[in-house]
């Protein structure tokens, strides 16, 4: 009985056991990276969102949908017969579509809403539709949208609220209260529209006034020791 403990690793190598298991041992463990993966999501070329944890059998293997995703997405090229076989299999059960938070206009990623007792970002809420599994077209869909929507998604008006007039920049650091709420000036900018102006513009105008007046100060300074 041969015994590979007690022999170099270089004599196994060239050994007819090293040579007969060597074949099945590469096929299991070893792989050829592909150019162009296998994406088990995308489905007649539209990008679907994963059901992570949905246990499904491949190949007569239990797993969850996130196993099979990246073993395709690293040992199978997009266009192999693997990718295509799994993809007729699972791509139903694995993949689906992510309720949209807005169905027109754009998310406010910065701003904040309450959820199950716990305020949130927007973009958190956004996010955890695709961790809950949240399809679109689906009442549960409906309901969350017509629940968060009114606060997280907005219309970039046609011709959008300036801040700060005159070509002064706006100070994006500078924080002021916003509906009761504090808030950096950068964020109330880049999202303010003409119909929520009001004391929110007078503010940020102070603000913009002072900078305006700083940097004025700071020429004369620099003319008088120049």
């Amino acid at each position: 009985m041969l015994s590979v403990l007690v022999l170099p690793y270089s004599f196994y190598i060239f050994d007819f056991p090293c040579q007969l298991f060597s074949p099945l041992i590469l096929f299991q463990c070893c792989y050829e990276p592909p150019e162009t993966s296998c994406n088990l999501c995308n489905v007649d070329d539209n990008y679907l969102d994963l059901s992570a944890e949905v246990q499904i059998n491949y190949e007569g293997d239990n797993m969850k949908c996130l196993n099979l995703y990246n073993s395709l997405f690293v040992r199978e090229a997009a266009d192999s017969a693997q990718c295509e076989a799994a993809k007729d299999d699972h791509a139903e059960e694995c993949c689906f579509e992510k309720c949209i938070m807005c169905e027109y206009g754009s998310l406010d990623a910065a701003a904040t809403v309450v959820m199950d007792g716990n305020q949130m970002s927007c973009a958190a809420v956004d996010m955890s539709f695709s961790k809950d599994a949240v399809v679109e077209g689906t009442s549960q869909c409906d309901d969350k949208r017509e629940e968060f929507s009114d606060a997280c998604c907005y219309t970039m008006p046609d011709n959008p609220c300036r801040v700060c007039s005159s070509g002064s920049d706006v100070r994006g650091d500078a924080t002021v209260n916003f509906y009761g709420e504090t808030m950096k000036s950068a964020d109330i900018a880049s999202r303010v529209s003409p119909e929520s102006l009001g004391f929110l513009h007078r503010s940020l105008q102070l603000l913009c006034l002072n900078m305006s007046l700083l940097t004025t100060i700071l020429s004369y300074i620099h003319l008088l020791f120049s």
